[in-house]
């Protein structure tokens, strides 16, 4: 599992200038940008919400692959949402 989680943030440092500037808005991703997304994108949006939320209580305690997951479940049928908003609520 460590294994796992090492190779998704080596590749998400590798797919980070794909994003644009670098860095992902985590206050703006909506949904749909986040489900039509490719692989490396994703993860490193998965990434990225993993370090903003390292501070929350709840969702700041949970493995990334598990925060990944709920990112997607709370975001079927929201494409609209912003995943932050929905990730919160």
């Amino acid at each position: 599992m460590t294994r796992i989680f090492s190779l998704s943030i080596a590749l998400a440092a590798l797919t980070l200038p794909a994003l644009g500037a670098g860095t992902v808005d985590t206050s703006a991703l909506t949904c749909l940008e986040y489900q039509k997304s490719g692989h490396n994108d994703m993860v490193a949006m998965e990434t990225a919400f993993k370090e903003a939320l390292e501070s929350d209580p709840k969702l700041g305690k949970l493995p990334q692959s598990n925060l990944a997951d709920m990112m997607w479940e709370v975001c079927r049928g929201h494409p609209d949402a912003k995943v932050m908003d929905v990730l919160l609520h």
